[in-house]
């Protein structure tokens, strides 16, 4: 409705990333997962199938937010906005959350809006 572009880049096969990253937050979830990736003005991509497979010992969580850092700016700086689901909690170590919460203030000087979850 806005006129925004929204991608949406997973670090894994969807099986695996609703196991390893939705599941535990119960089915409503999987249900707002699919309402996105289905959208079809929604751009889905998987990382093994769009990179190929992770160095070895790579972090695919690093890699993924990695990933969407250095897309997002392709758009370029002036038009990057980075929003983020996060509980505000610390702990994801690399590649998580929080992580990406300074990638992206570390290489582009973006604010990042943060959506708490507790709060939906």
């Amino acid at each position: 409705a806005r006129g925004m572009q929204v991608q949406v880049f997973i670090p894994e096969s969807e099986p695996r990333f609703l196991q390893n990253s939705v599941s535990f937050a119960g089915l409503r979830w999987h249900e707002r997962f699919f309402a996105v990736v289905r959208h079809p003005e929604v751009e889905y991509r998987v990382q093994p199938e769009a990179l190929g497979d992770p160095p070895p010992n790579g972090d695919i969580y690093d890699r993924n937010n990695r990933w969407l850092a250095y897309t997002a700016m392709a758009y370029g700086l002036d038009r990057l906005r980075v929003l983020c689901l996060w509980n505000r909690q610390a702990g994801d170590g690399r590649g998580g959350t929080e992580d990406m919460v300074k990638l992206a203030g570390a290489i582009a000087g973006a604010i990042p809006v943060i959506v708490d979850p507790t709060t939906l």
